[in-house]
């Protein structure tokens, strides 16, 4: 895969990543505006709901979100995608669950993970220490990892891994919180502010409305 994926929607599958729109990009890529809505069950490791796997730098994943479940019992499964690049304003509401390094949004990344929501429930086969909310990390300080929220009960934490600038938040509701006007106030200062789409959509998820920033038909 190379190049832009925009709105699209394929289940797929390869053995070095499974997702549910990109299985695997061997080359720089840029996949935004997406929706996810299949279930996506794997048996290889780089699982993820809107990308697999990532294999080139300064790739993006933005303004996308993951609604299916993410199942997979090997190592790196995300909401979003189990092994990306960059990430920044997207959600997932699948439930995630794999062998390790599972999240709601990355299930392993070195890079930024900023600007981003989990509301969907992360469990890990090797245990709490490999299941995070948002991401696990590289143990090199070589991310960013901004302003990103979730559900609590979701996971134990949002980052598992150690890094700089761990700025999340915790949630129990997505209006009591205003997380519209959260996100949108710190994509105003964002370093990405001019390729966000804005949180001004809804979806209804377990009977709560939570803000998207793509139509969800």
């Amino acid at each position: 895969m190379e190049g832009t994926v925009v709105g699209s929607s394929y289940d797929g599958t390869d053995p070095t990543g499974v997702g549910g729109i990109v299985g695997y990009s061997f080359s720089q890529i840029v996949i935004e505006n997406c929706v996810s809505n299949v279930n996506v069950s794997s048996s290889c490791k780089n699982t993820g709901g809107i990308c697999g796997n990532v294999n080139d730098v300064d790739s993006v994943i933005r303004n996308c979100v993951n609604i299916g479940n993410i199942e997979s019992n090997s190592d790196k499964t995300g909401g979003i995608s189990g092994n990306p690049d960059i990430v920044y304003n997207c959600a997932n509401f699948g439930a995630v669950s794999g062998k390790s390094n599972v999240a709601g949004i990355a299930g392993y990344t070195e890079k930024d993970v900023s600007l981003c929501y989990n509301a969907g429930a992360i469990s890990a086969s090797d245990g709490a220490s490999s299941a995070a909310a948002i991401a696990n990390v590289a143990g090199t300080d070589a991310g960013f990892y901004h302003y990103c929220y979730f559900k609590e009960g979701t996971a134990d934490a949002a980052f598992k891994g150690t890094s700089a600038g761990y700025d999340t938040f915790e949630f129990s509701d997505p209006k009591q919180k205003n997380l519209d006007l959260e996100l949108s106030n710190r994509i105003a200062t964002s370093a990405y502010k001019d390729y966000c789409t804005p949180w001004d959509k809804t979806y209804t998820f377990d009977g709560v409305e939570y803000p998207v920033c793509v139509e969800i038909k």
